[in-house]
C-alpha cells in the first residue's frame, strides 16, 4: 500500500514538464507525472494498485465512514437558525443588544462607526442597536433574510451618497435574489472571485495523488531540511458520500509538539458578542489563535 514517497531527485526537465522517481516500495522505484501549479509541484500517481482490490479497512483499518446526516427540518420554520450580517451607517459606534423582553435587552457587543459585524442568532429573534441609550435600529430575525443594513442620520447626505453605502444596497439586493433562487443563504464575501484552489479528483477508492512542495518538515524552530511529498489517498466519493482525503504525516513530531506547546499559552474561555466580547454561561468552550508570526515554523 502506497504511505509517503520519499523523493529522490528532480529527473528531467522535458517538453515542459519535471519527472520524479518516487521510491513507493521497499526497493521499487515508480516514475510519476509532474504537473507545475503555483509555488509547489503536483504529482499524479493515478491509482497505485487496482481499484477493485483496494478497501476502506485496507487503508485505514476502519470498515464504514458515518457521515452526517443533513438537517431535513425546514429552514424557514420559526427558530431556524441563521448568520446575520449588520452594516452600521451611522458616524457613531452603536451598542447591539439583544431583546430578552427587558427594557435594556442583553448587551452583545459593539459595531463599529461605518462598519460591520455579524452574529449567529435564530429567526424571531430580535437584536436592537443603541448609542448613549437611546435605540437607533431595531431588527427582527427572519429566516431568509442575513443582512441588515443601519441606515445612515437623515440629514447624512456624504453618506448616502457614498460608495461603501451603494456597495452594502448592491450586496443586500444580491443575497436577497440568491436566497429566491437558491433557497440557500450567500454568506460569503459579496463580489468574490471566482474560486481558483485546485480541485483533486475522487473518482474511487484509494485513488491516490501526491503532492511535492519545497516547503519540509522542520524539525528544530525554523530548521526544515529537504523535499516533502505527500499522498492524498480518497476515502470517500460521490454518490455514496463526501469527497474525503486521507493525507498521512501531514506534519512532523516536533510540528504538533511545537503548536500544542504554542497553543496553551493563548487559549483562554471563548466570548461572545462584538467589540472584545464577553463571557456567557451558555458558550463554556475554549480556543485560541496562533498567528503565522508567531513562530519561524508556523
Amino acid at each position: 500500500m502506497f504511505l509517503r514517497p520519499v523523493l529522490a531527485a528532480a529527473c528531467l526537465a522535458a517538453a515542459g514538464a519535471l519527472e520524479y522517481c518516487s521510491s513507493v516500495s521497499g526497493d521499487g522505484c515508480e516514475t510519476l507525472r509532474v504537473y507545475p501549479s503555483g509555488s509547489a509541484v503536483y504529482l499524479d500517481t493515478g491509482s497505485l494498485g487496482a481499484q477493485d482490490a483496494i478497501s476502506l479497512e485496507n487503508i485505514t483499518g476502519v470498515k464504514q465512514l458515518k457521515y452526517m446526516r443533513r438537517n431535513t427540518s425546514p429552514r424557514k420554520a420559526p427558530g431556524s437558525p441563521l448568520g446575520a450580517k449588520f452594516r452600521n451607517f451611522r458616524r457613531q459606534v452603536l451598542e447591539m443588544r439583544w431583546d430578552d423582553g427587558s427594557k435594556e435587552g442583553v448587551y452583545s457587543g459593539t459595531i463599529p462607526a461605518l462598519g460591520p459585524t455579524s452574529t449567529l442568532s435564530y429567526s424571531g429573534h430580535t437584536f436592537f442597536f443603541t448609542y448613549n441609550g437611546e435605540e437607533i435600529a431595531r431588527f427582527l430575525m427572519t429566516a431568509g433574510v442575513n443582512m441588515y443594513i443601519i441606515e445612515p442620520a437623515s440629514d447624512d447626505a456624504e453618506t448616502f451618497a457614498s460608495p461603501a453605502y451603494t456597495h452594502a444596497k448592491e450586496e443586500e439586493a444580491f443575497m436577497r435574489r440568491y436566497e429566491e433562487e437558491t433557497g440557500y443563504p450567500w454568506l460569503a464575501f459579496y463580489g468574490r472571485d471566482k474560486p481558483v484552489l485546485n480541485m483533486w479528483p475522487a473518482e474511487f477508492l484509494g485513488q491516490t495523488h501526491v503532492v511535492a512542495s519545497p516547503h519540509a518538515y522542520t524539525h528544530a524552530d525554523g530548521v526544515s531540511e529537504g523535499d516533502l511529498a505527500l499522498s492524498l489517498q480518497v476515502l470517500s466519493h460521490a454518490p455514496a458520500g463526501p469527497r474525503v482525503f486521507l493525507v498521512k504525516e501531514l506534519l512532523s513530531e516536533f510540528e504538533c509538539d511545537h503548536v500544542v506547546e504554542l497553543g496553551k499559552k493563548v487559549i483562554r474561555d471563548s466570548m461572545v458578542g462584538q467589540g472584545g466580547g464577553f463571557k456567557s454561561k451558555t458558550r463554556t468552550s475554549r480556543n485560541g489563535w496562533l498567528r503565522r508570526s508567531a513562530a519561524p515554523t508556523l
